[in-house]
């Protein structure tokens, strides 16, 4: 199955989706849920064929990375993919967590990201810094709900 042409820009692919590749998508995705309910499995495991008689078995980690893109693609989302070094510098971790680097800065120092000096230099951990989006989006989500029971209890609506 061809994807499409990757456009490729520093250390970045966005790879486009058609339609065909969407409908796919969402029958590989159908399948494998369908799969995982008729075995009563906590998770997914599929094999790919990788040449001429060859299968392998997609390790967990690396399925639900696959899945996650097949997801993505099976709701018509476009997929970016990015390579991000282990150890961030500021500027790079502020730009990921949408903030600017002085506020970044000031994060780091109230203790609400793990950070390390290398000589003069200040750098975090690529692991750190997305666990601390995913808690921030979490808290978003929380607060959602919070807000979207409030208004159900109120019978306000929008």
């Amino acid at each position: 199955m061809m994807v499409g042409a990757a456009l490729s820009r520093g250390g970045r692919s966005v790879l486009p989706v058609s339609d065909d590749t969407t409908a796919q998508a969402r029958e590989f995705a159908s399948a494998l849920e369908e799969a995982a309910r008729s075995r009563g499995a906590d998770g997914v495991v599929f094999s790919a064929r990788a040449g001429e008689g060859v299968t392998v078995t997609v390790p967990g980690g690396l399925a639900d990375l696959v899945l996650e893109v097949i997801g993505t693609v099976s709701r018509g989302g476009a997929i970016t993919v990015r390579s991000i070094p282990e150890e961030l510098t500021t500027t790079t971790a502020a730009h990921l967590l949408g903030v600017s680097r002085p506020t970044l800065m000031k994060m780091i120092k109230r203790g609400e990201l793990p950070a390390h000096r290398v000589g003069s230099h200040t750098r975090l951990r690529c692991g750190d810094v997305l666990g601390f989006m995913d808690q921030q989006r979490a808290a978003q989500r929380q607060a959602f709900e919070e807000l979207r029971a409030f208004e159900d209890e109120h019978d306000i609506t929008g």
